[in-house]
């Protein structure tokens, strides 16, 4: 119990934080609780030990050990460089989360009316995997968030240079590329409505249709590509049923503010914040990628990933649109208890509850050799994760 109590503690501050964004008045007093929470979270998440599921994998690749793994080329020259001038892997860990946690405090400030509740945000929906455990993919997410804005300027260029440097780190960035013409544009509700309509009729009845479409392009692709699409299937149990728990209701709710609250059709939007309707359609395809992929639970993780940014600033654009302070208050609560919600699931996981465990790299902290016959025991616990959307290892 011990192990988790800076997780409280850093949780507790910044949802304070949070409140204090929201409802004070003082922008000065602001400012000073966003500085000291980008501090906190650099020191939070860089001084860490091997905490998580993937520093088995990135540990002895940034080693050159035997049992290392090959990544794509701008990670290997961004961690070759401080390999190669003898910085230690937990020396690489810390710059890395600061390159992340600055590059995150860019994007809060610039997209968000409310940065720190947006932190708050960020590190309760999956915000804290993905800093811990998706080092590469962490890079792609952070690149495309700073190049909605050249989305929003329609300058096409730049857009490129960022989401092509993203691919270097992770080729799933690779799905960023269409959105330059897809995320600026609004949707009559006419389209929104029935694709939502449809993906709910579909998760709910559970059909398995993506399974079988999966099942059938793994026997006619080529024997490398259909062999791995094959390899993924073999995870999902047989009789896998669809959960409606607590993380299908949580993205209904959710719609249902957007649609209600934050959608205008055309020439009717607020300009408060230009970046809002891009925001908003990231959260449809983040939605439609649940509703219409959750049978094959480890590709509707690990692509939504790629757009779970949104959840972060959505809620900030919703409340800022509201005059009532008591329907602020209700909406507010409503986004705390989401992101409570998820800090519950992702804590609640036995394979977490050992590997989750904080330690700190300046007092006392297992060696990776420790931490491996950790990873041994929690992986016994990997069938749990089912469907939970959790970024372990299969």
């Amino acid at each position: 119990m011990l192990a988790f109590i800076p997780y409280m503690e850093v949780f507790g501050f910044l949802l304070l934080g949070g409140a204090v964004d929201v409802f004070g008045k003082n922008e000065r007093k602001k400012h000073m609780l966003f500085v000291f929470s980008i501090i906190l979270l650099i020191g939070f998440l860089g001084l860490r030990g091997f905490i998580g599921w993937d520093w088995w994998a990135y540990y002895p690749s940034y080693n050159n050990l035997p049992n290392g793994f090959n990544y794509e080329i701008g990670y290997e020259i961004w961690s070759n460089i401080f390999y190669k001038i003898g910085l230690s892997y937990h020396h690489f860990t810390f710059i890395n989360t600061v390159a992340d946690i600055l590059i995150l405090a860019y994007v809060l400030k610039k997209y968000s009316k409310y940065p720190i509740f947006s932190m708050f945000l960020f590190l309760a929906v999956q915000g804290l995997s993905f800093e811990v455990d998706l080092l590469r993919n962490a890079k792609t997410v952070l690149l495309f968030i700073i190049s909605i804005q050249f989305i929003k300027e329609r300058k096409l260029i730049p857009f490129l240079i960022l989401n092509i440097l993203g691919m270097t780190f992770h080729m799933s960035s690779v799905i960023y590329l269409p959105m330059y013409f897809i995320l600026n544009r609004n949707y009559s509700r006419k389209i929104i409505l029935p694709l939502i309509i449809l993906g709910n009729i579909y998760y709910l009845f559970d059909t398995k249709l993506f399974i079988h479409i999966l099942e059938y392009m793994s026997s006619v692709l080529p024997a490398a590509v259909g062999g791995k699409i094959t390899s993924y299937l073999s995870i999902i149990p047989q009789n896998y049923k669809l959960p409606v728990g607590t993380l299908y209701f949580e993205r209904l709710v959710t719609f249902i503010m957007v649609f209600f609250f934050l959608h205008k059709e055309k020439n009717h939007r607020e300009k408060e914040n230009p970046y809002s309707l891009i925001m908003e359609n990231s959260f449809y395809i983040f939605y439609l990628i649940f509703l219409f992929t959750s049978e094959f639970f480890i590709a509707s993780t690990r692509i939504g990933i790629l757009f779970i940014y949104t959840n972060w600033f959505l809620w900030g654009d919703i409340i800022e649109n509201l005059r009532d302070t008591k329907i602020k208050a209700a909406v507010f609560l409503i986004a705390v208890l989401i992101g409570g919600n998820r800090i519950y699931n992702h804590f609640d996981f036995n394979g977490n509850k050992i590997l989750y465990r904080y330690e700190n790299i300046i007092t006392d902290h297992k060696s990776y050799e420790e931490k491996m016959k950790d990873l041994g025991r929690a992986r016994k616990f990997k069938d749990e994760a089912d469907g939970k959307e959790l970024l372990i290892l299969y």
